[in-house]
């Protein structure tokens, strides 16, 4: 059948962007991502000065608490933890696991049956 584009119209009306819901779950997403990026360059800034750096464990708290998109690309942009073993496998893992629940809501949130059709692969 090929590709086929949803409306702006059916998005809307299925997902109700503008719910209170959906402004604090975004609002919750914005803050996360920039307390992981704010996080990520503290610990770059306490390595370069020599001092107590940010725990390891607390990075990747934040990064399963939604904070892992922005943690990627601050590793990317400020060069930090690049080639930390096992933290790097873990952010990436958690980054991949939070990209396919988002999937899966989004799926479920459209309420589509037939999940092929959601993703225009019929």
């Amino acid at each position: 059948m090929g590709w086929r584009p949803i409306s702006r119209i059916v998005w809307r009306r299925k997902l109700d962007i503008g719910s209170p819901i959906s402004l604090v779950a975004l609002g919750y997403g914005v803050a996360v991502n920039l307390a992981g990026f704010g996080l990520l360059g503290w610990d770059k800034s306490c390595a370069f000065r020599g001092r107590r750096r940010v725990p390891e464990a607390r990075l990747l708290s934040v990064a399963a608490l939604g904070g892992a998109p922005a943690m990627l690309l601050g590793r990317w942009l400020l060069r930090h933890k690049t080639k930390k073993q096992p933290f790097a496998t873990y952010l990436t893992t958690i980054f991949s696991i939070q990209v396919l629940v988002a999937i899966a809501l989004l799926l479920l949130m459209l309420g589509r049956q037939d999940w092929r059709s959601s993703l225009f692969l019929t």
